[in-house]
Parts: structure tokens; sequence; C-alpha cells
């Protein structure tokens, strides 16, 4: 505890200098132990803080060329943000369950009144995302009061 060991370094150390003892434990023993109480002046609170071997590994995102179309989100009018008027939409695929049936939704919404149009598609897809969009277009029409263009 003086020298702020971890209950692997001290295994660590006795197996190092070949000290000899009755019985030996490894050191999830020496961890479920302390777990357990039977140390009067040690706790999980004396410990170091127990580190995971493994980081987690995180893909980096790329993003494809063909997606470069169109304008940033940062780059709108200050208008929009202040939502005075209707038809301002916003767009966003949410990805089901990974590596199972997990469906996803093409989310709009819209910034005034922040009505939502959810449709359903069967991947996350730039042909998916069209179709679904030429969808709503022959639904609401061009020049529908519900313009889904502005």
């Amino acid at each position: 505890m003086k020298d702020k060991y971890s209950p692997d370094a001290v295994i660590g150390e006795i197996k190092g200098k070949a000290l000899a003892f009755k019985t030996s434990i490894c050191t999830k023993t020496l961890y479920n132990y302390i777990d357990q109480g039977f140390f009067a002046t040690l706790s999980n609170k004396d410990l170091p803080v127990k580190k995971d071997k493994k980081k987690a590994k995180y893909k980096k995102v790329r993003i494809p060329h063909k997606n470069l179309k169109g304008t940033s989100i940062e780059d709108r009018p200050s208008g929009i943000n202040e939502r005075l008027e209707y038809g301002h939409w916003e767009m966003d695929c949410v990805v089901g369950k990974q590596g199972g049936s997990g469906a996803t939704l093409l989310v709009l919404s819209e910034r005034k009144s922040r009505e939502e149009i959810i449709y359903k598609m069967h991947n996350k897809t730039q042909e998916c995302v069209i179709k679904v969009l030429d969808t709503l277009e022959k639904k609401y029409g061009k020049n529908s009061e519900k313009n889904l263009r502005r």
C-alpha cells in the first residue's frame, strides 16, 4: 500500500524475487479477497485505478467524396436558426442494432414546428435515401403547403 503497487504488481514482485510461501495465489484471487474484505486495512479504495489492458479500437470514419455535395449545416443563414418560417428541414439517418436485423430510419425534422417525418429504409445507402425523398416529393408535391424543398 505504501508503494502504491497494484495486486498484479505484488504477485509479479513475489514471482520475480522467487519468494516462497506455503501457498500461492493468482492475481484474480487476490482481487477477489480484497473485494470480499479478507484484509482489514485494504479495500478497493486503496488500490490504484484498475485499467483495462485492451483499449477500445475505433474505426476512423471516412467520408466518401461523393457525399460532399451540398452545403454544411454551419453555413446556413442565421434566420433558419431563429425558426421564423416553416419549411426548413433537417435530415438524418438513425441506424438500428448493428450486426442484426436492425433497420435504418430516415428522420426529417422541421425547424420551426419540430414536426417529424420518419421512414424505414432497408439500409443506409444513398440509393435508399434518394428513393425515400422521391416518394416524399410524389406524396407532397413540389408546390404543397408542406414544402420539403426550402
